[in-house]
């Protein structure tokens, strides 16, 4: 294992390619928000107020990133400016990720841990949305690298200030103390006190926000998590009134929860598998790194734990340390590190694979940046066909879309019905109530009470049943015109 940090040629040159590639993406997408999460987090950002306190509660997210979007409002264009800030801070992620990897890996598993990193689909979509992913992920990494050089006080800051943005990384941070305890033996109390002593005042200015909003300190609205995993959801008609905890979910039917927290962490089997097929091996070795044994262990016990409430973006968290697990059982298997291997001709067939994984993977980049422009185009399409030209027009819109806005008027949405906005955050029905579709006559009614008079229904749509009753009613609901993914139609 390496103790210094390397300094090459790669730490100058990956991080200012890998941000100039993804500002390129993001220009070549039009800026398109890609996470519908963006819109909620957007609407809480703008209805911050110290005079009202509960307006700092949301039951998903931490506060971190509302307040960050509410600081760059002054722009007018909140989500494209944290887009780009994203993207011009990946560099930071691909040089701690360099930094990270150089201390378990030689040359060649460094190559290859990089390009499996920096060119994973997850962690491209994190850095060019509009959302919390690509804080947390760039601070769970940092933790990382801090605690490979036995520095748990800078890994408690980063796993503190991550904490802020995901509620997710509070499962880390249970698992870090748990696998610090287990296996550091030389100074474990003094490592345990800097990782607390710097971690836990970001819980606590968390936990503020909560209490002074009128939450309790560690209420989220997360058992709909649990609750889609055991019986899914319909978002367009989301249990506004689930009361139930996590725990009472789970004691009412504890054989469907089994099967599907079974059925989950069969999904989560491409990251587990390599965690602990490492995990085992390295405990078994008399040269193991305790610090290794850490991250692998804390990684391990963080999927276990967010398997409960599955969502894919949870593993671009600890997807670093899933990539190094399999570039350690690579370098085994293939002898990377071994004369032969490093030899001229070896590395440089070695290095010419990995570059042309880079390219194609660079290529489907701006394929998905070019689908995602022809998305805006769309949008932009409706947008100038119903002469929408305030926001104000905006809001006498319904769609079934979460994810479609206008893009001429800085991203504006037109109303939705159901989400997980409904759920966790306060006052958010009181502006937005929840339209009733299950009859064509009780849409229409509710359309016309909430001054709603245009329906727009991706295709195929999400929300059937509010489609099904517009589409067999000819006499109420018109068809205006169709897109290649849309219907659009006039409520009479």
């Amino acid at each position: 294992m390496s103790t210094e940090t390397p300094r090459t040629p790669l730490n100058r040159f990956a991080p200012i390619a890998y941000s100039t590639l993804l500002v390129a993406a993001a220009v070549a997408s039009r800026f398109a928000v890609l996470s519908n999460d963006a819109f909620p987090l957007r609407w809480q950002a703008e209805h911050l107020s110290l005079k009202n306190p509960e307006s700092f509660y949301n039951g998903f997210f931490p506060i971190g990133y509302p307040i960050l979007l509410r600081l760059v409002s002054f722009t007018h264009e909140p989500l494209a400016v944290l887009e780009i800030l994203q993207a011009l801070t990946a560099g930071l992620f691909a040089l701690f990720a360099i930094w990270f990897f150089a201390r378990y890996s030689g040359r060649l598993g460094m190559l290859i841990a990089l390009t499996l990193t920096l060119f994973y689909p997850s962690v491209i979509r994190a850095v060019l949305s509009a959302t919390p992913d690509f804080a947390v992920a760039l601070a769970a990494l940092l933790a990382f690298y801090a605690i490979a050089k036995r520095s748990y006080g800078i890994a408690g800051l980063a796993l503190g200030i991550g904490s802020l943005f995901r509620t997710h990384m509070l499962a880390l941070i249970v698992a870090v103390i748990l696998a610090l305890i287990l296996y550091e033996r030389d100074g474990r109390l003094m490592k345990l006190l800097r990782l607390c002593l710097t971690t836990i005042p970001f819980v606590l200015l968390q936990g503020f926000f909560q209490v002074w909003s009128g939450h309790d300190f560690f209420e989220t609205s997360q058992a709909i998590n649990v609750y889609r995993m055991m019986y899914g959801i319909d978002w367009s008609h989301p249990p506004t009134n689930l009361n139930a905890g996590v725990v009472s979910l789970i004691a009412h039917d504890p054989m469907r929860f089994a099967s599907a927290y079974l059925g989950n962490l069969w999904s989560s089997a491409f990251a587990i598998i390599p965690i602990l097929g490492v995990l085992i091996w390295q405990v078994r070795s008399k040269n193991r790194p305790t610090s290794l044994l850490v991250i692998l262990t804390a990684s391990l016990i963080y999927l276990l734990i967010v398997t409960i409430g599955y969502s894919p973006r949870a593993v671009v968290l600890v997807w670093p340390v899933v990539v190094l697990a399999i570039t350690m059982i690579l370098q085994y298997a293939l002898r990377l590190n071994s004369p032969t291997m490093l030899r001229a001709a070896p590395l440089r067939w070695m290095v010419a694979g990995l570059l042309l994984v880079a390219i194609f993977a660079t290529i489907e980049i701006f394929l998905g940046a070019n689908h995602a422009a022809a998305r805006v185009s769309e949008y932009t399409r409706i947008e100038d066909a119903l002469n929408v030209r305030t926001p104000e027009e905006a809001q006498r819109i319904y769609t079934d879309d979460f994810g479609l806005y206008f893009p001429h008027l800085d991203a504006i949405t037109p109303r939705t019905s159901g989400g997980w906005a409904e759920i966790g955050l306060p006052n958010y029905l009181e502006e937005n109530p929840h339209l009733t579709d299950s009859t064509a006559e009780g849409l229409r009614a509710s359309l016309l009470q909430n001054d709603l008079h245009t329906l727009i229904f991706r295709i195929p749509p999400i929300n059937q049943r509010a489609y099904t009753s517009a589409a067999e009613d000819s006499t109420h609901f018109k068809i205006h015109f169709r897109t290649a993914h849309h219907a659009i139609y006039s409520v009479e």
